[in-house]
């Protein structure tokens, strides 16, 4: 982003991925703000180099931006932040949709998100067969081991959908459900998907 104000050009740069720390400082008149989004110590796929990376930008950032109570507090041990908690499109969410693109001849649990490592595929799967007259309709992306719903025809996976037909599957789920394992990875977080 860039603002001018008082004749002189500044040049904000807002960081999700501490990796690019490293590109961003180089340029001039530039302000950095970190958006801090993830625990990213809780994932599995980080390397030690990417969270260093997190800590000279946790230092050297002139704006740090969290998300959710505890991982400001992660982050207060090294330096002071803001929370500004996600949020949603309302007006895209409260509109009726066209369409709904989902069979509603029976109960539907709606999850939609990613299915990753912190996704927990045994909780569903133990709910599924315990509500086996419920359909649970899982959207998103799997980048997680999700052979265990193979065998149970209420589950279904359909992928990732675009963001536009989004409501048109929502509208459908009698429940929606957040199946995260409880780790701090998750406890960091502030779902986009609860405002939705």
């Amino acid at each position: 982003a860039v603002s001018r104000a008082f004749g002189k050009e500044e040049i904000y740069s807002i960081l999700n991925l501490p990796f690019w720390h490293s590109a961003v400082k180089k340029l001039p008149n530039s302000t950095v703000v970190y958006d801090c989004m993830d625990h990213h110590a809780g994932f599995s796929t980080n390397s030690f180099g990417m969270l260093e990376q997190e800590n000279f930008l946790l230092k050297e950032a002139d704006l740090v931006i969290t998300t959710s109570e505890l991982l400001s507090k992660n982050v207060l041990k090294i330096r002071e932040n803001v929370i500004i908690r996600n949020g949603a499109e309302i007006n895209y969410f409260k509109a009726a949709p066209s369409e709904e693109l989902l069979d509603k001849s029976r109960p539907i649990v709606g999850y939609y998100g990613a299915i990753a490592e912190w996704f927990d595929t045994d909780l569903v799967l133990r709910i599924a067969k315990l509500l086996p007259d419920y359909d649970f309709v899982l959207i998103g992306n799997v980048t997680t081991d999700v052979s265990c719903f193979s065998n149970q025809p209420n589950v279904k996976l359909l992928g990732e959908v675009p963001y536009h037909d989004l409501t048109k599957y929502l509208v459908s789920f009698d429940v929606c459900i957040i199946p995260f394992i409880i780790n701090d990875l998750t406890l960091c977080t502030n779902p986009v998907k609860v405002y939705e």
